[in-house]
């Protein structure tokens, strides 16, 4: 067990300075991106901050550096394959060959759960910096400006991204949850997968992926009224995949499929 911490750090360390780089960036750009988009209506216009961010394109940015993730996590698999062939030194520690799988996913968790982090962090910093007052006539014929009561939480609601990401049940978390765990051991799946020469394989996550996508646009296309739309199938085969992920690519490291 301590094995296996040492070389979390290991790979943890490995690219964590790109990420932090990354999550940093995507807080300036999304925050860049809302102040562009609030310049182009009248200060006395109201926008409620779920338009702002369909508008200004927010969700691009953060899909960008999930891919940006995804890729670093298939870097981080493939660099011990090429060059120095670290591999041949990891493959000698006495912690067992699962140990190695692990400590390239748990860093790959570590690495989504910064970049969400992140975006609510820039979410909230933009609601502060460049959410639109509204106007109120008073009575004296003076404008005043206020914000709008509850204006974040309603954002949260109704923003399709921001409702993916940040689901507000348990069976939407439940969703959101595999769909995320999937997607990253998926990707660590198809990379020993490529490197054991098991192609065909590769159709189980093009598969994971989707399913994903379906769920995401039925998820977006439901209206916030209707909540009786069942997403604990697809979490489930979701699931089924994940395990599967799991098993197969520990299987190939141990029988030292990929090294040839």
């Amino acid at each position: 067990m301590k094995k296996l911490y040492k070389l979390i750090n290991f790979q943890f360390g490995f690219i964590s300075r790109l990420v932090l780089l990354e999550c940093l960036m995507l807080i300036v750009a999304q925050n860049m991106l809302l102040y562009i988009t609030a310049g182009d209506y009248p200060a006395d216009r109201y926008i409620p901050f779920e338009k702002l961010i369909a508008l200004s394109g927010v969700s691009s940015v953060f899909y960008i550096g999930f891919a940006l993730t995804l890729a670093g996590c298939v870097y981080s698999v493939l660099s011990d394959y090429s060059g120095s062939r670290g591999i041949y030194t990891l493959m000698a520690i006495p912690d067992g060959r699962s140990a190695i799988y692990f400590s390239k996913v748990i860093p790959g968790f570590i690495y989504l759960l910064m970049l969400i982090c992140s975006q609510l962090i820039s979410i909230l910093t933009g609601y502060m910096l460049f959410s639109t007052p509204f106007s109120a006539v008073v009575t004296d014929g003076l404008i005043s400006y206020s914000r709008p009561v509850n204006g974040l939480f309603l954002a949260f609601v109704r923003s399709d991204f921001l409702r993916l990401l940040f689901p507000l049940s348990a069976e939407s978390f439940s969703s959101t949850f595999l769909m995320e765990i999937s997607l990253i051991l998926g990707i660590f799946f198809m990379s020993y997968a490529v490197l054991a020469r098991r192609y065909w394989q590769l159709v189980f996550p093009l598969i994971n992926i989707m399913i994903i996508i379906f769920e995401v646009n039925k998820r977006n296309a439901s209206v916030l009224a209707d909540m009786n739309r069942n997403l604990y199938v697809s979490s489930i085969v979701l699931f089924v995949f994940s395990v599967f992920y799991i098993y197969q690519s520990i299987r190939w490291i141990r029988s030292s499929a990929i090294l040839g």
